[in-house]
């Protein structure tokens, strides 16, 4: 995903795409690259390299294409933000909304009962999750540790800390909610499974990052620069794995997230 691009902002890009295509799309090999310059990955973007190309068995999904995507880049030695860098004391953020990427693919399915407006902003997201490329520099120069929202929040933030070999303590009733996540909890009876849930359906492609205290002023005056939302949901502790809790109470997760096998 481009979200990996958030943490390391790249001096240039190739992008090599496979396809799975019908034959509903014959001219899609010709189409691909000139559309692909909607990416603008970079000031510095390279041209899409040839990808390997497949065809879809037509009784299958015989309307359907697919598109894999893949940023290839290059850093800095030593200018890389990874998963292990974090140490107990720094703080815990998370860029823009959480919980989106969830609903909206229960709104593509028909399964929530929203009003249209909201409806149409889920699936929206879902469908077209917009990484935070401006906030890559950000990230570079203040974060000790980050990664994209895309397994869960509460599972990728399990990530970054065994990477760190730290623990994390999460605030589950800071989890920064859109207008339309919003909508849909406050007709939630169990506030605690409502924000669980939120915190574990993953595809929100959203930067969850650690930086030590004194670099969260800076942090935030470029988030008001870019108008993005960043919000503080806990800390760096000794030990492992994290910890949620909702108002000083501990919560249970028996699923934090997407697991790959």
């Amino acid at each position: 995903m481009a979200t990996d691009f958030c943490m390391n902002p790249p001096s240039g890009s190739w992008i090599p795409p496979p396809l799975a295509m019908s034959s509903k799309y014959p001219d899609m090999n010709r189409i691909l690259p000139s559309g692909c310059t909607d990416l603008k990955c970079s000031a510095n973007s390279r041209p899409p390299m040839t990808g390997m190309t497949t065809s879809v068995n037509r009784r299958s999904i015989s309307s359907s294409a697919s598109f894999s995507i893949t940023l290839m880049g290059w850093a800095a030695k030593g200018r890389i933000v990874g998963r292990a860098g974090a140490q107990p004391g720094d703080l815990v953020f998370v860029t823009g909304t959480v919980g989106e990427g969830w609903l909206g693919l229960r709104a593509a399915r028909e399964l929530l009962h929203l009003e249209p407006a909201r409806l149409a902003a889920l699936v929206e997201h879902y469908r077209r999750p917009l990484p935070r490329t401006a906030f890559a520099t950000a990230i570079l120069e203040h974060a000790s540790a980050a990664l994209d929202v895309s397994d869960g929040l509460i599972g990728d933030l399990g990530h970054l800390a065994r990477a760190s070999g730290v623990g994390r303590e999460m605030q589950l009733e800071g989890l920064p909610l859109s207008l339309a996540a919003q909508a849909w909890f406050d007709g939630r009876a169990d506030a605690v499974q409502a924000l669980s849930q939120l915190a574990t359906g993953g595809d929100d492609y959203e930067i969850a990052f650690t930086a030590r205290p004194g670099h969260e002023s800076a942090l935030r005056r470029e988030a008001e620069r870019l108008h993005l939302r960043l919000t503080r949901i806990g800390e760096v502790k000794a030990g492992e794995g994290v910890r949620v809790r909702y108002r000083g109470e501990d919560v249970p997760i028996s699923r934090p997230g997407w697991v790959h096998s």
